[in-house]
């Protein structure tokens, strides 16, 4: 019989990677997300997304309101950090650490699992590539799956033992995404954004995008960011420049075109330039494309999906 398990989903790249993993181990998914006063719902539109592609059994969406209490850039009116280095990132707890959060989400999935019987529970917490909160440490971790073993009547009744699964927390971001692009997960469903665009768009700059964009980085992906002309969502020739000059020593690079509509002339030139200056040792492809986009790329010889 195929084991169950509750797994928490926010829609972001994190519980995203941690339910294919479950899902190769063979468990039957039964994903748990929350409404709890974040300061936009797009990541629940994402988890829906996660939810039905990658085959959740079954999917809840608990509503709580932390903005009762406040105190994080998330759930009141504070400003999301910006622009930060990645040495400020690791250091420190920031201002969009949501107080208590991790507990209050395992201890809802804690009561869904007893009452599916289910003694598994995965979470996506990481303690390498990320912003320093406390209850994504293995320690935290520990503390609460014996909690959850000593507060529980099926634990206690049965007497087996309640896991908690964190596949990622050893891992670097671009580990976690390079075991969720082999085990297929499409990273286009999903949003890390801590201060997304009213459409839903990513704004690249907070720690969470900062972190996500270098994971991508680090596996030869492109995460590409428009820059708006007059209404235009336009991939210029000095950010194509940019680019790839920083993926010069990849042999393979993914250009991401998720959100952007149009790509200037000046675009698909610099990529011919650096094509014919490499001596196409480069593969570029291309994925998220519109039919505009693909007539723009495909005279350079760039494969799409």
């Amino acid at each position: 019989m195929t084991k169950k398990a509750v797994l928490l989903l926010s829609g972001g790249l994190d519980s995203a990677t941690t339910f294919a993993i479950a899902k190769q181990q063979g468990f039957s998914v039964h994903a748990l997300s929350f409404a709890y006063g974040q300061r936009h719902g797009i990541e629940l539109q994402a988890a829906k997304r996660v939810a039905e592609t990658l085959g959740a059994t079954e999917h809840k969406i608990a509503e709580i309101d932390l903005r009762l209490f406040g105190g994080s850039a998330l759930t009141s009116d504070i400003a999301v950090p910006k622009n930060r280095s990645l040495e400020n990132i690791s250091h420190g707890i920031p201002i969009t650490y949501v107080p208590a959060r991790n507990t209050i989400f395992l201890s809802f999935a804690l009561a869904w699992a007893e009452v599916l019987g289910a003694y598994d529970i995965f979470i996506g917490v990481n303690a390498v590539d990320y912003s320093g909160y406390p209850d994504c440490r293995p320690e935290f971790i520990a503390s609460f799956e014996k909690m959850a073993n000593l507060a529980t009547a099926y634990a206690l009744e049965e007497g087996k033992q309640i896991k908690i699964h964190t596949p990622l927390i050893n891992l670097t971001k671009a580990e976690i995404i390079k075991q969720g692009l082999a085990l297929g997960v499409d990273y286009s469903l999903t949003i890390s954004c801590y201060d997304p665009t009213l459409e839903g768009k990513p704004c690249g700059i907070c720690d969470s995008c900062i972190i996500r964009n270098k994971g991508f980085a680090e596996n030869g992906i492109v995460v590409l960011k428009s820059e708006t002309h007059e209404n235009e969502q336009l991939v210029s020739r000095s950010q194509a420049k940019r680019i790839l000059v920083r993926f010069n020593k990849f042999s393979e690079v993914l250009l991401d075109f998720k959100d952007i509509e149009f790509i200037g002339q000046a675009f698909a030139d610099e990529i011919f330039r650096v094509f014919r200056n490499n001596n196409h040792k480069i593969k570029i492809t291309a994925i998220n494309t519109t039919p505009d986009i693909n007539k723009m790329i495909e005279y350079v010889g760039i494969e799409h999906e």
